[in-house]
């Protein structure tokens, strides 16, 4: 046999020999991709079964705990509710630099299962104050929702805003009066 042919046979046997370890090498990275998409997608699914837990378990306690919790019989007033709003919303205004100029409650609404207790504010702020405020009313406790705001600039550039917020707090109603309707 001629040398030619051996080299021949040797070329096709390197090219064989290069394809296959490619192929071997293509197959190794794919298999690793593989591997760690599994291990995530295990880990997901590790992480969805520890939440269901964790959910199951706060679901048993807020059975529990709605258990503990003394229902109130009569119906709720502004006599009960604006001293915890007048509180938080002065040491919200205080936080922020301002005073509050005026308080103005309306009347309590009540609907369904939640009684609202609407309260009318007016306070002279500048607009850094201004954006405190509402950033702490957002984080307030007893919660607060703003309902309404109106601005109006002062008579000077200088001067400060005159800032008028409605704000209200929620209560859910027990008992009877929880059927809805006003009241």
């Amino acid at each position: 046999m001629s040398e030619k042919f051996w080299l021949t046979i040797v070329i096709v046997l390197a090219v064989i020999l290069i394809g296959l370890a490619g192929t071997c090498g293509y197959q190794y990275i794919a298999s690793a991709a593989i591997a760690r998409t599994i291990d995530e997608k295990h880990d997901d699914l590790q992480t969805a079964k520890d939440t269901a837990a964790a959910l199951e378990k706060a679901q048993a306690n807020s059975k529990q705990l709605a258990k503990l919790v003394v229902r109130h019989q009569a119906p709720w007033t502004w006599s009960e509710q604006l001293p915890l709003m007048v509180t938080a919303l002065t040491g919200i205004a205080e936080d922020s630099g301002t005073v509050i100029d005026t308080l103005q409650p309306a009347p309590v609404v009540e609907r369904q299962q939640f009684a609202r207790f609407p309260l009318r504010l007016t306070m002279h702020m500048h607009l850094a104050s201004l954006t405190t405020f509402m950033r702490k009313i957002q984080q307030a406790t007893p919660l607060l929702a703003v309902d309404q705001v109106s601005i109006r600039a002062g008579k000077l550039p200088a001067d400060p805003l005159l800032v008028e917020v409605s704000v209200s707090t929620y209560v859910m109603l027990d008992g009877p009066q929880a059927q809805g309707g006003r009241k």
